[in-house]
Order: structure tokens, then C-alpha cells, then sequence
């Protein structure tokens, strides 16, 4: 089964890849980090339990992904697709 995951705050593009990944066979493991979660370690355990490949990411939410990829803490992870567009990045 291929599983798609999600760390990002709740916002519109969420729909839109749920519906893709539905309609390609793939499940959607939400991940929302700031404000559900208050550690890493439980990401980083429903990471390594689903082997997540591929997340979808803001940007906010980005330089937790790559702090946690530094540190060999998300091992599975090899895609990375940013919501946002690069000329938001401020």
C-alpha cells in the first residue's frame, strides 16, 4: 500500500491531496506537528511504523521535517512536496 503523509497546519491543499491520493489508491497519514503534537517523537514514530516516503509540507512545517531528516530521525522520508510557492518564502 502506498501512503502519502501530511505534516502541515490544516489548510485548503489538504482537500486536494486527499482526493488525489484517493483516487491513486493512496493513504493519507495526517501529521500536524505544531499544534496536536507537543514532540517529535511521536512523528517520528508514526513515520517509522507506516514507512511515509513521501510527505506533503508547508513552510512552516518544513524546516521541522528537514531539523528531524538531519538528525536521521525521519530515515524513510525521500519526497518532500512544499504547498507553498517559492516566492512566499520570506
Amino acid at each position: 500500500m502506498k501512503i502519502m503523509g501530511i505534516f502541515s497546519e490544516n489548510r485548503e491543499e489538504w482537500i486536494m491531496t486527499e482526493l488525489a491520493c484517493c483516487s491513486n489508491s493512496i493513504a493519507v497519514v495526517p501529521i500536524q506537528i505544531l499544534n496536536q503534537f507537543q514532540n517529535e517523537e511521536f512523528a517520528e514514530y508514526i513515520c517509522k511504523i507506516t514507512e511515509i516516503e513521501t510527505v506533503c509540507a508547508s513552510l512552516q512545517t518544513l524546516g521541522i521535517i528537514l531539523e528531524m531528516k538531519s538528525r536521521q530521525k525521519l530515515s524513510n522520508v525521500k519526497n518532500i512536496i512544499i504547498y507553498d510557492h517559492p516566492e512566499e518564502v520570506h
